[in-house]
């Protein structure tokens, strides 16, 4: 166990899909302030035991980059967050071979007993804006034992210089900071002897303290063993700006009106959600059955509502906040791939405040994705004013779209196109000659249109509906009307088995 407690606490672009300009930043009026957009994805080292039926060892680690559409404007954070995610892939390699070397060996010197080693590090975005970017770690580790162990870890950058913020460029006063940390942390952790005071939390220890700079505060972190025994687990502590402003850098009190904050996945997330200088607390948790997630639960305002009638393999969930509107967004993963989105309205008007409730469930489910060298990166929710969802669309073949979307009034999104646009496309050849549309780059109608046999069309567009447009040759859009309520599928009364050669579709 030391040695697992020693490897954890060393833990302590060009891309096919670009955000319109709406998305790649949130700006708030009489402010320079903006959201950045963001991207990551998960990379994954593992082995699978030979003859057996699990893994030897398995980890997995993030990469963190600028959306594409704002890479010009940070060049010094995009290189920071390379170099970063640089350090990363090579400590979690090595770690990783260290560990796979001595799983292979308890394997085999005890079979029957063997649990496969694991190392997972998660990153999750509090803050992107024009004065900072935080992202929140979270490192759970088991390499054999009683027990895994979990820690947090935490990089703040400068999105102008691309330098590490230390906590002294945010606070002003870090002994102001201590007096608050501990009175909080002694007043939520009640169960917890305070009597003997901690090293970790002395001023002069503040430099190895976990912490992020998040929109409405601060948060401070510490992990398994920092301040208590294992049974007594983690401690976080969220100090609000409101009713503190004297012991902030004023800077990091800017903020958009509009942003959005990853959620843990476990564990409370610490916010001012009305800005009165009083914390509250969100989070998502999960039922899990022997094979998937079979409840979600949202807390908020001290309620929580379960909901019990899901059945999925993976979750994520995003805090979006605009102007008043608070609301929850949780994305989950379902069978063949397929997702969807619960979005839960947090209302200040209700008792007690901020009670989560559902107010509905949409079948686009993830946030924009896209092809970042040779894997999959998503965009961050950062900015709840546009933003990206994609679906999944069959009318003449199956395709991943997209379309942005603005948070609503009741806390849903609401789409800003008539339209999902194709990540990856395909073309088509036309069999026959066949009736169509033309239209402009807006959808609007400029007339009818003959498609002689022959054609090809590069697919460009549908509203998943009724319609799909795509592009000939020469650079006409043709509208095709699609009858998909019944299948095989119809244009024009012809079926599109005969009308169309390239068409492919998932079973």
């Amino acid at each position: 166990m030391k040695r697992v407690m020693m490897k954890t606490a060393a833990f302590i672009a060009a891309a096919s899909l670009l955000l319109p300009a709406a998305v790649s930043g949130g700006e708030q009026t009489g402010t320079d302030n903006h959201t950045i957009a963001m991207t990551s994805r998960t990379e994954y080292l593992g082995e699978w035991e030979q003859d057996g039926d699990k893994y030897l060892c398995e980890y997995q680690y993030p990469v963190i980059s600028v959306g594409s559409g704002e890479a010009e404007e940070y060049p010094e954070l995009c290189a920071a967050l390379e170099e970063m995610n640089g350090e990363i892939a090579e400590n979690m390699k090595a770690e990783y071979e260290a560990d796979l070397a001595e799983a292979r060996e308890m394997a085999r010197d005890n079979p029957e007993n063997f649990m496969t080693h694991t190392r997972e590090l998660r990153f999750y975005v509090q803050r992107a804006d024009a004065h900072a970017v935080s992202l929140l770690g979270t490192v759970w580790a088991f390499l054999g034992g009683v027990h895994g162990t979990s820690a947090y870890m935490s990089r703040n950058f400068d999105p102008k210089s691309g330098k590490e913020l230390a906590l002294g460029d945010v606070v002003t006063d870090v002994g102001a900071l201590r007096e608050l940390l501990v009175e909080q942390l002694e007043e939520t952790y009640d169960y917890m002897d305070w009597s003997e005071p901690r090293e970790a939390l002395d001023v002069e220890n503040a430099d190895k303290w976990v912490w992020t700079v998040g929109y409405d505060g601060i948060g401070i972190y510490f992990g398994n063993y920092e301040l208590g025994s294992y049974a007594e687990g983690m401690q976080t502590a969220f100090i609000p700006y409101a009713g503190n402003e004297d012991i902030f850098n004023g800077e990091y009190l800017d903020v958009p009106s509009a942003y959005g904050v990853q959620l843990l996945k476990s564990g409370e997330n610490g916010f001012d959600l009305d800005g009165d200088g009083q914390a509250e607390t969100v989070s998502v948790s999960g039922v899990f059955d022997e094979y998937a997630y079979k409840e979600i639960d949202v807390s908020a305002g001290g309620s929580t509502l379960k909901t019990d009638d899901i059945y999925c393999y993976d979750f994520d969930s995003t805090l979006v906040c605009s102007g008043d509107i608070r609301a929850v967004y949780v994305e989950v993963s379902e069978d063949n791939d397929y997702a969807e989105t619960y979005c839960y309205k947090l209302d200040d008007s209700s008792s007690p405040k901020f009670a989560p409730s559902l107010a509905g469930v949409i079948p686009e489910g993830r946030y924009g994705e896209l092809i970042d060298g040779d894997s999959w990166s998503r965009y961050v929710l950062t900015d709840p004013d546009c933003f990206l969802l994609d679906t999944r669309a069959d009318m003449l073949s199956t395709l991943s779209a997209s379309r942005p979307y603005t948070v609503g009034e009741d806390g849903m999104p609401e789409p800003l196109s008539d339209w999902y646009e194709f990540q990856f496309t395909r073309t088509l050849t036309a069999k026959q000659d066949f009736e169509a549309e033309l239209v402009g780059e807006d959808g609007s109608g400029e007339g009818s249109f003959t498609v002689p046999a022959g054609t090809e069309l590069t697919l460009l567009r549908t509203d998943d509906e009724n319609w799909t447009d795509a592009t000939t040759p020469d650079g006409k859009i043709v509208r095709i009307t699609v009858d998909s309520n019944k299948w095989p599928r119809t244009v024009g009364g012809t079926e599109i088995d005969d009308l169309f050669e390239g068409m492919v579709f998932a079973g």
